[in-house]
């Protein structure tokens, strides 16, 4: 494996690498050992924004409120058990896309160091496992000493322990009041931790004959206990639901600052244009209205049909956003629109003002920037067994676990293909980007800094990490503590290696980071659906450190069981802050 960074005023430095060693029992250990360096050019200034628009044309409606549950008199569900259901992973068309393979990373051999500053493994436990959909998605928040996990398609409740709370999992169709005949997929968990809620949210999509439609559904705690009560509440986000061009929502990311809930999805037609992609969107709504089960009207805004200076934008996610940021970032690549591979662009999005929900509403604004470079054309991965040469769906480009904003830092992470020097081979991206916002203006009244609009971002530092051989990395996710200590959750996996979960830690004080293997978390049979995890998880939680000055950082990823299934591990590190 190598790893590459590049800083802002700091030369780009290789990161020692853990070499993975199978043993006959299928486990895993880990070597550390000096690799090759492959050093990105550092940044000696922001580069300029290419193109920038701004937007306040929000539809505003109306959310249905479900009332209030108590988690204790919903049964205890069992997950969809229909015919084994693959969910798929929608792209929007691309025309003229020039397949150049991501060049290979050049540079002097280096002898690389491994940082002694990584967190401490807390332990690892089993979370929720296959239920007849494919693939596993990941939905992980924690606070309040609780964590709660959601999958395709169910929800369980554990203590930091990792001890099942009684009566949790629970499906999302009951814990909404649903039918079970009700399609739910995709799901995203947030924990608020300025006032203790969590949040969860499911889509579905209703395609039965005459009744074209596509909700997502939310729930928020009452408090940070999730075993009580929950809020619920229906948001409608498909368009044009009475006609031939009728096109529902997919692929929702969730984001939520001190002010807003937001959400976002791509749109496909259910018939129409042969299924194709229609729009993007994105929608917020006040966030103490959803905390306090308000039963007054609750209304939301939303931009419909995304565009860019390159035509439509796909896939725009919201951020995880600690503290009181003045406007909320969003951040999406250019799978629609780069007609060269590999691609630069990328769309950094702010929404201000999302409480207001009459005209003018809400204010949407874009720059378009060049950032680190990523691949429209993620080889296949390989896993060990009869056809194991490209049988894992290593996905796409899009940003697709959740961002995370703090202290004017964004961090997110894709997947991307790195040309190792023998092959091109599935990689994982992270980037660090500033946003730089005006002062507001008069589009939402005389209140300075209520409509501010994004002037600029640029990538302050990035990285990649990659493997040497047939080794593939996929399906990666990050979080960030407030001293901007790093974790990475992502999948490797080779012609000799069963997908396993590794971490990728990083200091904010060094320039080095550390590769730890899950435990418990290496596949145990070949895995035959093709499509691997789509997102994986990681949480910050600050709440159950047993000292001042610490971090603790949940991750949630995929693994193939020994019959064949999906399952998932829930694993910790602790940060302490109070070591240099």
């Amino acid at each position: 494996m190598s790893f590459t960074l590049s800083r802002a005023r700091v030369k780009a430095i290789g990161i020692a690498a853990v070499a993975l060693l199978t043993l006959a029992s299928a486990l895993f250990i880990g070597a550390r050992g000096a690799l090759a360096g492959h050093p990105q050019a550092a940044k000696a200034a922001p580069p300029p924004v290419l193109s920038a628009g701004s937007r306040d044309d929000s539809v505003t409606l109306t959310a249905q409120h479900l009332s209030a549950v108590d988690a204790a008199q919903v049964a205890q569900g069992t997950p969809y058990s229909g015919p084994a259901h693959n969910v798929n992973r929608r792209l929007p068309a691309r025309s003229n896309v020039k397949h150049n393979s991501a060049p290979a990373p050049t540079g002097p051999a280096t002898s690389l160091n491994v940082s002694p500053n990584a967190p401490t493994p807390l332990g690892t436990f089993q979370g929720q496992a296959q239920t007849n959909l494919v693939p596993s998605d990941m939905g992980l928040a924690a606070g309040g000493g609780y964590i709660v996990q959601a999958v395709n398609a169910s929800i369980a409740v554990y203590n930091t322990n990792g001890a099942l709370q009684s009566g949790w999992p629970k499906t999302p169709q009951s814990l909404f009041g649903l039918s079970s005949s009700e399609f739910m997929y995709d799901p995203r968990v947030l924990f608020d931790s300025i006032s203790g809620h969590f949040f969860v949210l499911f889509d579905d999509d209703n395609d039965t004959a005459g009744h074209l439609s596509s909700t997502y559904y939310l729930a928020v705690s009452a408090t940070a206990n999730p075993t009580g009560t929950w809020y619920r509440y229906a948001f409608s986000v498909g368009e044009n639901l009475t006609n031939a061009n009728a096109a529902f929502a997919d692929f929702p990311i969730a984001g939520i600052d001190a002010q807003g809930f937001y959400f976002s999805g791509n749109r496909f037609y259910f018939t129409a244009n042969g299924g194709g992609f229609a729009d993007s969107f994105v929608a917020s709504t006040g966030l103490a209205a959803l905390e306090k089960n308000l039963t007054t009207q609750i209304n939301y805004t939303i931009f419909n049909n995304l565009t860019t200076a390159t035509g439509k934008a796909f896939s725009v996610a919201p951020a995880t956003s600690f503290g009181y940021p003045r406007a909320e970032p969003l951040i999406s690549t250019d799978l629609a629109g780069c007609t060269t591979d590999p691609c630069t662009t990328y769309y950094v999005w702010a929404i201000s003002y999302p409480t207001n929900t009459t005209a003018p509403g809400p204010r949407l604004s874009w720059v378009q920037i060049t950032g680190p470079a990523y691949s429209l054309n993620i080889p296949l991965a390989d896993q060990p067994g009869t056809g194991g040469a490209g049988s894992i769906d290593s996905g796409d480009a899009r940003v697709a676990s959740l961002p995370s904003f703090r202290a004017n830092s964004l961090y997110f992470t894709i997947g991307t293909a790195i040309n190792n020097g023998t092959q091109t081979v599935a990689a994982v991206e992270w980037a660090n980007l500033a946003i730089v916002l005006d002062t507001g203006n008069a589009a939402c009244g005389a209140v300075p800094n209520r409509c501010v609009d994004i002037t600029s971002a640029y990538a302050k530092e990035y990285g990649s990490v990659w493997y040497n051989g047939s080794t593939h990395a996929f399906d990666p996710s990050v979080a960030i503590t407030s001293d901007g200590d790093m974790v990475m959750a992502y999948s490797v996996s080779s012609l000799t290696t069963r997908p396993v979960t590794i971490i990728f830690a990083r200091r904010s004080t060094s320039n080095l980071g550390d590769t730890q293997i899950v435990p418990g978390s290496q596949s145990l049979a070949f895995w035959s659906f093709g499509r691997w995890g789509d997102y994986s998880a990681v949480a910050l939680d600050s709440t159950t450190c047993s000292s001042a000055g610490c971090f603790r950082l949940w991750d949630s990823a995929m693994y193939v069981r020994s019959n064949g299934t999906w399952g998932t591990t829930i694993s910790s590190e602790l940060y302490n802050v109070l070591i240099p």
